[in-house]
């Protein structure tokens, strides 16, 4: 078996001056509004889907999938246009939208975590059906396992995007723009900012067993302790790209990893 890789040495350490002005009291506000006021404001809103707010109240947890005590739509047949704020509270798992039916198509949802102490964090989640162009912001709090704008287990995970911009202190686990146990991985986007935002473990923009190609990585504050992947998969890892302008890495910086394929036109 070949291994690919296009990489830099670890241990690099960059630093930026300015980290951009997060709007925490406008996002707050909105938070605090009710679903139906929330949906005029918002740039994409369809009555397809639904607006939830998490502000501490246990009781609307249940089990989302195998996962406990967690938090998304209300009806997980609606698997699109869903907007999904936490505000604070301690939380198994969040979800924009949970596919669990075959072939359930599980797009353009958004989770925003303003606050809180969580598990995990899904902009989109289905195990047979694509999962695509979703997106997960997080403005202050902890998840401690996995950051993941769209995952699906045997389908493909494309465009996705998980955005972290604070100063108010981030902790965060893993962080994927795009996952797939089985499909293709590609076009994902993560973004990270704030020099209070510490990532505890790796960073992989597309991660999956098919192809991951286009996937891109902007860095402009921060810890990061561990790896940072454009695409890492046992396909074919092309076009992945990786930016950065500041913060502290501690790991290797790889812009595309393939353990059975080829890794090429990835760039630094």
């Amino acid at each position: 078996m070949h291994y690919f890789a296009d990489k830099i040495s670890p241990h690099c350490v960059l630093k930026r001056a300015n980290s951009q002005a997060i709007r925490a009291a406008a996002l707050k506000k909105l938070a605090a509004l009710s679903a139906a006021a929330a949906c005029l404001l918002l740039p994409v809103c369809s009555f397809s889907g639904e607006t939830r707010i998490y502000d501490g109240d246990a009781s609307m947890l249940r089990n989302i999938g195998n996962y406990g005590n967690s938090f998304g739509p209300q009806n997980l047949d609606n698997v699109s246009e869903n907007q999904i704020f936490v505000t604070t509270g301690d939380i198994g798992s969040v979800f924009g939208a949970y596919g669990e039916k075959k072939g359930s198509a599980v797009q353009n949802n958004s989770v925003e975590i303003l606050n809180g102490n969580i598990a995990n964090v899904f902009g989109g989640s289905a195990r047979e059906g694509d999962v695509s162009k979703n997106k997960v912001s997080i403005l202050r709090g902890s998840v401690r396992g996995d950051t993941v704008g769209g995952y699906s287990y045997l389908n493909n995970a494309n465009e996705n995007i998980v955005k972290i911009k604070s100063t108010l202190g981030v902790q965060l686990g893993n962080v994927y723009g795009g996952r797939s146990g089985k499909g293709d991985a590609s076009g994902n986007k993560i973004e990270i900012d704030g020099e209070k935002t510490v990532v505890n473990k790796d960073i992989r923009g597309g991660y999956g067993s098919g192809a991951t190609s286009r996937n891109e990585i902007t860095i402009k504050n921060g810890e990061i302790k561990k790896d940072v992947v454009g695409g890492y998969n046992g396909s074919v890892a092309s076009s992945n790209r990786i930016q950065i302008s500041g913060g502290k890495l501690e790991g290797e910086i790889t812009s595309g990893y393939s353990y059975g394929g080829e890794a090429s036109k990835n760039i630094l």
